[in-house]
């Protein structure tokens, strides 16, 4: 197969950048009918197909991607442009071709008795991406009926409704869809990332059919328009972190002794963080997290005639929440890895203590490792707005391909230094304030009553404080973190210049 890229680009927008489960049992496409392979429109006694296709563009949702959002806060063959920084009229997609000009698609013909899969068709490139040109040979096999029923019936003029559907974007088998996983996206004018290989899956479907005995054409009647629209939905998760911009600098010489207020030389022996330099808060480092969405496994991909769609992961996807065992049979994309509690031991279970649960029933998360640790800093209120992305800005692309899909997106600070209950967190305000970060409460559930298609949910985090006049210890738990926790925040230190008798910018 031809390598077709993905970008998500233009100007003003620069993308910089287990326990291992076993191979799912896939159950069986709702096709009804074997597939065959596509000829030359040539061969002799093929049936030939031409039709043309245009680009749909999609469109940023106006309705909120859950329920905490919605009252917390008002390939192959695809590239998806974000032009920024105004997010609502940002995002576009088209057709990038391989070096022959052209795409494979997956073709379904079909009729209200069933239907059959035409492998290995292309399809050419068109209006500088906006638009395809599928022309394809299927050979009627008398010998075969079954393989080609719908195809004879055609022939025959007993078809009852016959129809088309395609799909770009699949996996060279033609039955599954590897999805690519989370994506971090940096936003910087004028430069651009490529995203991997079929991103996206890109469909239409339903679309009418007549055939001409005389010339064996299969055509689409003359002033029907066939649009490309994406399958399920994309997510662009976004990051608002409104802390305070400036801290109490404190240091720290030995785990044996506490933090010490320090004043703008990094000297000691103060009483009160009154007197205690106020220094810049630096970034807070986030992993980005799924849970249940079909953006999370290798899916099958049927065809079900009777309701012209594509079920994408049908068979894995769990939208109830009733399989307890759904994690051993699906294939997790490649990135994504449990989430466990730090320090042990890295191991997975369901019921277990080492597994890290979100907040809600159920709810067992995967961190995006693909994407690592990355940094969001401190903002203004009001800077990050959802209308307009901000220069340097980092967020998260996900790809999911079942609009009937139900799960979870969120992020947590593994450390979360200088963002915990901790005096390094601290803020004097006339008195002395402690402001942690919860790991709780910091992700959104899709709403179980929408069904995005063609779609660009854009959701925004919060990233907010929740003050405190004291610390409760948190941040040290249990006498043996009292190391680890003093090696993290003295790295820190001295990376930031913060540390006892350091200078800082």
């Amino acid at each position: 197969m031809k390598k077709i890229l993905m970008t998500l680009a233009a100007v003003g927008l620069f993308f910089s950048c287990s326990k291992e489960n076993p191979e799912p049992q896939l159950q069986p496409s709702t096709q009804g009918a074997a597939g065959i392979a596509a000829v030359d429109p040539n061969t002799p006694g093929a049936i030939r197909l031409s039709l043309d296709a245009d680009v749909a563009p999609f469109e940023v949702a106006q309705e909120s991607y859950s329920k905490e959002e919605q009252e917390g806060q008002a390939a192959r063959g695809t590239r998806i442009d974000v032009k920024g920084p105004d997010v609502n009229s940002a995002i576009t997609y088209r057709i990038t071709p391989g070096a022959d000009g052209m795409v494979p698609v997956l073709v379904f013909v079909y009729d209200n008795a069933g239907s059959v899969q035409v492998n290995g068709a292309k399809g050419t490139v068109t209006k500088d991406g906006k638009g395809l040109h599928v022309k394809l040979g299927a050979l009627v096999d008398p010998k075969v009926a079954s393989s080609n029923s719908v195809l004879k019936r055609i022939v025959d003029g007993k078809a009852q409704n016959p129809r088309l559907s395609i799909l770009v974007g699949q996996d060279d088998d033609n039955q599954n869809f590897t999805n690519k996983g989370p994506q971090l996206i940096t936003y910087e004018a004028g430069k651009t990332k490529t995203l991997p290989d079929n991103f996206i899956l890109m469909k239409a479907t339903g679309i009418p059919l007549k055939y001409d005995a005389s010339t064996k054409e299969l055509s689409v009647p003359e002033g029907t328009s066939i649009s490309l629209t994406m399958q399920g939905y994309l997510i662009g998760a976004r990051f608002n972190n409104t802390f305070p911009a400036t801290m109490c600098r404190y240091g720290w010489e030995r785990s044996a002794k506490d933090p010490q207020i320090l004043d703008a030389n990094g000297e000691a022996g103060y009483a009160s963080p009154r007197y205690a330099e106020q220094v810049k808060r630096p970034p807070i480092d986030i992993v980005f997290r799924i849970e249940n969405l079909s953006a999370t496994y290798k899916a099958k991909i049927a065809f079900e005639g009777s309701a012209n769609k594509f079920n994408i992961g049908e068979d894995l996807l769990n939208a109830g929440y009733t399989d307890p065992n759904i994690m051993n049979k699906r294939q997790l994309v490649p990135g994504l890895a449990p989430s466990n509690l730090p320090g042990t031991g890295g191991g997975y279970t369901y019921t277990g203590s080492d597994i890290e649960h979100g907040f809600r029933p159920r709810e067992h998360f995967l961190d995006a490792n693909n994407i690592g640790e990355f940094s969001i800093p401190v903002r203004p209120l009001g800077t990050l707005t959802a209308k307009s992305f901000l220069e340097g800005e980092q967020f998260v692309v996900v790809y999911c391909p079942n609009p009937g899909d139900m799960g979870s997106i969120g992020f947590k600070s593994p450390k979360k230094l200088f963002y915990d209950d901790s005096p390094f967190s601290q803020t004097w305000e006339g008195k002395a304030v402690f402001n942690p970060l919860s790991n709780r409460k910091n992700s959104y559930r899709k709403r179980p009553d929408i069904r995005p298609e063609n779609r660009f949910h854009f959701v925004i985090f919060p990233i907010r404080p929740t003050p405190l006049p004291m610390s409760d210890g948190s941040w040290l738990t249990i006498n043996t973190d009292r190391e680890k926790s003093f090696k993290a925040y003295k790295a820190a230190l001295d990376r930031l210049g913060y540390n006892h008798k350091q200078t800082h910018k």
